[in-house]
Formats: structure tokens, C-alpha cells, sequence
């Protein structure tokens, strides 16, 4: 079984009902108590690869397959530190956003399973660290200015 097809076919231990009111609030996961059970970011991305399935418009699920890879690549790309985890989002074009805001600026990276990265981070505290773009991305690493940007947007 390849990549692609193995978070999909992922299965997370313990899954909440998904409600009208609770569908794809990330927010909402990380604030229920469900005993034992932690959910870890690739329990949170299997939900909204299945909130992204019932409401993408038009997009094939081999698509989305790819972009929930890509998702799970950019976690454990080491970009983000323990001390500050993205927010996760998905829209109903497929893409995937990890965004964290702070008293420095905000960062924002996408990701839609067509092997694309787009990123913004805005530093308004040293607006010389503030980097945007969208490159060709097929591996685990990220841009060097990307990376530089997220380290000097999270110093405290």
C-alpha cells in the first residue's frame, strides 16, 4: 500500500460525532475531553480529510488523497515546534492550511495535493523575516526562507 492510499484508509481509535454544529472545527476537537484518548494531528487530519470529502466542491478524492499526504508531510517536516502548533483548516477547494498568529504576526502554509507549497509569513516585528510563496514541493523539506521565517516569527 503506497502513502496515498494509507492515511486515507486511516482509522483513529475514537471519533466524536460530527455534528452541523461541530463539523470541521479543529477548535472545537481540541477542546473535548474523550477520556484516554489524545487526538493526535494525524487523527486531527484524517477528520478533515473526511470533512473535506463531503464538502469539496467538484474536487476527486484522489486529489484530496494526495493533499491530506501532503498535510501529514508538512507536520513532520519539523517546521513547527511542540511550543506552538498550527491551527489546521480545510477549505471546500481541498486545501489545507496550517496558520498560527502571535503577538509577532501570523504564518499561513497551504497545501492542496498538487504538489504545491504556498506560504505567507508576515512579521511585523521584523519586517525584514516577513516571506510569501508558492513553490514546486514533493519531498519533506521546505524553502530555507521559510523556515527562517517561522523561526524568527516564534521567538519569544
Amino acid at each position: 500500500m503506497n502513502a496515498v492510499n494509507s492515511i486515507a484508509d486511516y482509522t483513529p481509535k475514537s471519533f466524536p460525532e460530527v455534528t452541523e454544529e461541530t463539523q470541521g472545527s479543529v477548535a472545537w476537537l481540541s477542546t473535548q475531553n474523550f477520556g484516554s484518548v489524545q487526538f493526535s494531528e494525524v487523527d486531527t487530519l484524517f477528520a478533515l480529510f473526511q470533512k473535506a470529502k463531503l464538502i469539496s466542491q467538484g474536487i476527486d478524492e484522489q486529489t484530496l488523497k494526495k493533499a491530506v499526504v501532503e498535510a501529514v508531510r508538512l507536520m513532520s517536516s519539523g517546521l513547527f515546534p511542540d511550543f506552538q502548533k498550527p491551527a489546521i483548516s480545510v477549505d471546500e477547494y481541498g486545501e489545507f492550511s496550517f496558520s498560527i498568529e502571535n503577538s509577532s504576526g501570523y504564518l499561513d502554509i497551504g497545501v492542496c495535493g498538487h504538489g504545491e507549497l504556498s506560504y505567507h509569513v508576515r512579521n511585523d516585528v521584523n519586517p525584514d523575516f516577513t516571506v510569501f510563496g508558492d513553490c514546486d514541493w514533493n519531498d519533506t523539506s521546505v524553502p530555507d526562507e521559510l523556515v527562517e521565517g517561522t523561526v524568527n516569527l516564534l521567538k519569544r
